[in-house]
């Protein structure tokens, strides 16, 4: 998200900003909304 936040600072004048999370019960429900999330394998490769 930072990455994006200091691309749209850096092309537009911005005079003011908040920068928000989703709460964590989102999140969860969207992961398990997918039905299945994948973890990645010890050495970092799936």
């Amino acid at each position: 998200m930072s990455k994006r936040v200091a691309e749209i600072l850096s092309h537009l004048p911005v005079e003011d900003l908040t920068v928000e999370e989703m709460p964590l019960e989102d999140v969860i429900r969207h992961i398990f909304a997918q039905g299945s999330v994948e973890a990645p394998a010890p050495n970092g490769k799936i």
